[in-house]
C-alpha cells in the first residue's frame, strides 16, 4: 500500500495550504491513502504544549501500522516537527521493510543561511538530520538539491521537483492580454515585501503593480500601484489575466535581499505557480533558483534588478508577450493536472533511488 502522511489543514482566505492539499489530491487519485494527523493552528503556548506532545505519539502510531512493501510519502515540514520525529518514523519504517519518501515544502534552515549565528546552526542540522534517514527527497530545484547534497546527503537519493502543481477545477485554455504591468500575490507585509514600498515610491517605475493578498500596509492606490484585494487560490486565478506575475522577495528593488530575499537562491515560489496558473508570464530574479526553469520553457522575464524591468518591460511588444504566453500555456497544462508531482513520485519509487 501507499500512504501520504499530512497534518490536517483548514480552510483559510490564502494559498498558504493549497499547495499541501494539491500535493493530498494528486496522490490519491495515483492511488495513494491519506493518513492524517491533526494538529491545532493555535499560536498559544498552551496549544503548542499539546501538540508538541500529541504529534510524535501520532505519527508513531502511523508508523507502526505500516507493513513490508509499504510506501509513504511525508509532507515537510508540519506543526511541532522535530529531529527525534523523523529519526524515530525512519526507523520504525526500516524495521517494518517501508519506503519512506519525503516532500519538502519549505526548509526552514536555508533561511538566513548567511551569518547565521550559532544557534541557528543547530537548527539546520536539524532539518538536514531529519531528512538524510528518508530512503528518498523530494526537493524543490537543483540547487536546493545541490545544497542537500553539501550537508552530506547522497544525491542518489534526491528527486528534483522543477515546479509545484497547481490544481484548477477546470483547465481552459486562457489568453492573458498584453499589459506592461506587474501582479504580486501572497503576504503582502513589510516584513517580507519591503521592496514593494520603495517600488510605490519610485517615480521611474514605467510599469503598474496590481497587489493580491494580506498584510498590505500602504496606500490602496498611488503611483500606478493598486491593492486589488485577497482571494481564495482557485479565485486568485481569473483576477490575474494580463500582464506578468512577479515572483521577489525581500529588503530591496536592487536584488532580493534579506531573510525572505535570499530564500529564493533555493526555494520554488507557490506564487510561480499561481501566475502560471493564471496563464501569465513571469517575471524573477536572475539568481533565483527558479530562473533556469523560466529561461529553459520561455515563460518569461530574468532580471537582475526591478529597476532593470523599466526598458525591458518599455520595450516589450505584443508578439514577444505572445510567444511567452504560448509557452505558458504548456506548462500551465501541466501544473493543472500535477504532472509533476506525479513524475517527481514515479522517480521516487523507482528501484535506482538509493535505499538509506
Amino acid at each position: 500500500m501507499n500512504y501520504v502522511f499530512d497534518q490536517t489543514s483548514t480552510s483559510v482566505r490564502h494559498a498558504g495550504s493549497k499547495a499541501r492539499d494539491d500535493v493530498n489530491a494528486i496522490l490519491l487519485d495515483s492511488g495513494f491513502t491519506l493518513r492524517s494527523f491533526s494538529c491545532s493552528y493555535d499560536d498559544s503556548p498552551l496549544s503548542i504544549a499539546k501538540d508538541y506532545l500529541s504529534i510524535p505519539r501520532q505519527i508513531r502510531r502511523l508508523a507502526e501500522t505500516l507493513g513490508p512493501g509499504d510506501v509513504f510519502l511525508l509532507q515537510f515540514p508540519f506543526r511541532c516537527y522535530s529531529t527525534r520525529i523523523g529519526v524515530s518514523l525512519c526507523k520504525t519504517a526500516l524495521k517494518r521493510e517501508a519506503r519512506s519518501i519525503v516532500l519538502i515544502h519549505d526548509l526552514p534552515c536555508l533561511r538566513n543561511v548567511e551569518n547565521q549565528p550559532r544557534l541557528f546552526g543547530a537548527l539546520m542540522r536539524n532539518d538536514i538530520v531529519f531528512l538524510s534517514g528518508f530512503d528518498c527527497i523530494i526537493a524543490h530545484n537543483n540547487r536546493m538539491k545541490e545544497y542537500l547534497v553539501e550537508q552530506g546527503i547522497e544525491p542518489s537519493k534526491i528527486v528534483v521537483l522543477e515546479l509545484f502543481d497547481y490544481l484548477l477545477p477546470n483547465c481552459d485554455e486562457v489568453a492573458p492580454r498584453f499589459e506592461r504591468k506587474v501582479s504580486v500575490a501572497g503576504n503582502l507585509t513589510k516584513e517580507k515585501t519591503h521592496y514593494l514600498y520603495e517600488l510605490q515610491a519610485d517615480p521611474t517605475r514605467s510599469y503598474g503593480v496590481d497587489l493580491y493578498g494580506a498584510g498590505w500596509e500602504g496606500e490602496t492606490c498611488e503611483n500606478g500601484m493598486i491593492y486589488r484585494g485577497s482571494y481564495g487560490p482557485e479565485e486568485l486565478v481569473a483576477h490575474i489575466t494580463s500582464g506578468f506575475g512577479l515572483v521577489w522577495d525581500g529588503d530591496s528593488t536592487d536584488e532580493c535581499s534579506g531573510e525572505y530575499g535570499r530564500y529564493l537562491l533555493y526555494n520554488n515560489p507557490h506564487k510561480m505557480s499561481s501566475y502560471i496558473a493564471s496563464g501569465v508570464p513571469v517575471v524573477v530574479w536572475d539568481k533565483a533558483a527558479v530562473a533556469p526553469f523560466v529561461k529553459k520553457h520561455g515563460i518569461g522575464i530574468t532580471v537582475p534588478s526591478l529597476g532593470k524591468l523599466n526598458q525591458i518591460i518599455a520595450e516589450m511588444d505584443e508578439s514577444a508577450y505572445a510567444a511567452m504566453a504560448s509557452n505558458v500555456s504548456a506548462v500551465r497544462r501541466k501544473v493543472a493536472s500535477g504532472v509533476f508531482l506525479q513524475s517527481a513520485v514515479q522517480k521516487a519509487l523507482s528501484p535506482s533511488v538509493s535505499k538509506s
